[in-house]
């Protein structure tokens, strides 16, 4: 593979790297995010368990103190003796008006006699005398036991926590005395302690009595699986799936510029310790949204910088990567440039060698297939070259190759080829050359090394032999041709031009 090509591939991998961390670590803040809100809900959850039980005690412990101050008050004995309705109305008001003053979530205070029947509704006066055994088990289990109870109980016109208190002369039980309190004191107490709002779902099945005794109140609310909305923000649980989440952790909710989160509280149980409703809880966290909003930029503009920041570093790393792959590729070129130099030419002479010189001729009968183009060749060498280095040395004769080489280089055309063969033997091939012109350009250059003045002490001579490619004939045969007229040139003497026959 390229060597540029596996530097991109680990360029691209590596930005893939710092891209999944990246995206690993928006994840994780996700996450973070997501176990943020956890945490809160599951704060005001186990505040709220905690906080509940206390609630109810108070509650119960108030309304207790106030009706047993009701009835310790001899005259309101007396009127429940008689059954003075009229007369326990005139003396019970005014306190029932004070105390919904305090707590204007008291919504019944109510009488009832032994038999579980309505005495006096201080709320609706009006109303009295209906038997509320079935209806009202709080009451009927009262005035069976002659105990104060409480429990959240549906009534017939209230939905709330009842509180109710015996009532007793010496150890006769003369009836009960019940405070109803509205289910929104719960709503109160969590925006007062935990400030969040909340809203009431009630068994569907449980209410059914209360929506029959008030038609105005529509049974048609907004239901939720088994529930339906008594009170609070129904709007913000807009589906099946919605309370789904609710059901299963949590719901989110944005509307407009707020954010919420919805979830269950405390379950609302009857006496019977049954599920009659929930408390759902609506937190505002627009505050944490607000931070997690910076703290979701701040992350953003770091992970984009970092992102940068290391996408530049790699990038940097491969251009510097990328200008050493050039100045390495430029240095092998050169070095393959000086092999391939070296492998064609000769080192002692600088023109071409035997394997440059066979492969040109080689090419050359390849195309004379099909051009029929015909081509010659020069073979020559030195003569009595041994009695030079013999007698001169070895320098002296160096020096004679590489001007005879010059020589021939300078006696060839551009097309043409000159290169030493091997010892004090040289070869000139001769591009579309008939074997005159071959014999033309050999003499002169026979000549022309005749009369150069090598070195004063000796006279430098050569014999030649030309030969022609002509049809039939291959490489061995064009060689053997050329050789045998050189050594003709030999044997009559030397320093003459012979063409092959």
């Amino acid at each position: 593979m390229d060597e540029r090509i596996k530097a991109k591939s680990v360029l691209t991998f590596l930005m893939s790297i710092v891209t999944v961390l990246i995206l690993v670590f928006f994840y994780l803040f996700h996450l973070y995010h997501h176990f943020v809100v956890d945490t809160l809900s599951l704060e005001v959850k186990e505040r709220l368990e905690k906080t509940y039980p206390q609630f109810l005690g108070r509650i119960e412990d108030y309304y207790r103190t106030m009706g047993y101050y009701v009835i310790s008050d001899s005259k309101v004995i007396e009127a429940i003796k008689r059954g003075d309705r009229e007369q326990l109305h005139h003396l019970t008001l005014p306190l029932f008006n004070l105390l919904k003053e305090k707590d204007p979530e008291l919504e019944n205070m109510h009488f009832h006699t032994p038999e579980n029947r309505s005495f006096l509704r201080l709320h609706r006066p009006e109303t009295f005398g209906d038997d509320l055994s079935q209806e009202r088990p709080l009451i009927a289990l009262i005035n069976q036991s002659g105990a104060a109870r409480s429990a959240i109980e549906v009534g017939r016109y209230g939905f709330g926590y009842r509180v109710g208190i015996p009532i007793m002369e010496g150890m006769t039980h003369l009836g009960v005395l019940e405070f109803g309190v509205r289910l929104e004191a719960f709503s109160r107490m969590l925006l007062d302690e935990f400030g969040v709002r909340s809203a009431i779902l009630v068994d569907k099945k449980k209410i059914q009595f209360f929506y029959e005794s008030n038609p105005e109140r529509d049974p048609h609310a907004k239901t939720l699986g088994e529930y339906t909305f008594y009170k609070g923000f129904g709007d913000l649980i807009e589906s099946e799936e919605d309370w789904g989440r609710v059901q299963k952790n949590y719901l989110y909710k944005k509307v407009g510029e707020n954010h919420y989160i919805i979830f269950k509280g405390a379950e609302l149980q009857d006496l019977k310790g049954e599920n009659i409703g929930i408390l759902l809880i609506n937190k505002n966290i627009n505050y944490y949204m607000n931070q997690a909003s910076r703290l979701w930029g701040v992350a953003l503009a770091i992970g984009g910088v970092l992102w940068l920041l290391i996408l530049g570093i790699l990038r940097f790393g491969y251009h510097r990567y990328e200008a050493r792959m050039r100045l390495y590729e430029a240095w092998l070129l050169e070095k393959n440039q000086t092999l391939e130099h070296l492998s064609f030419f000769d080192h002692l002479t600088q023109i071409a060698n035997r394997r440059a010189l066979e492969e040109r001729i080689r090419k050359s009968i390849s195309r004379f297939e099909l051009e029929r183009q015909s081509f010659s060749m020069v073979i020559f060498d030195i003569d009595d070259f041994k009695r030079v280095n013999d007698t001169y040395g070895h320098g002296a004769g160096d020096e004679v190759l590489k001007q005879i080489a010059r020589l021939a280089k300078e006696s060839i055309r551009g097309e043409d080829m000159a290169g030493r063969w091997g010892g004090e033997e040289f070869v000139i091939y001769l591009h579309h050359a008939s074997i005159s012109s071959a014999h033309e350009i050999a003499e002169r250059l026979r000549q022309k090394i005749a009369r150069h003045a090598f070195d004063p002490r000796f006279k430098v001579t050569c014999s030649f032999g030309v030969s022609e490619f002509r049809e039939g004939m291959d490489f061995d045969s064009l060689i053997s041709r050329a050789d045998e007229a050189l050594y003709e040139a030999k044997r009559q003497g030397k320093n003459q031009t012979i063409l092959a026959s």
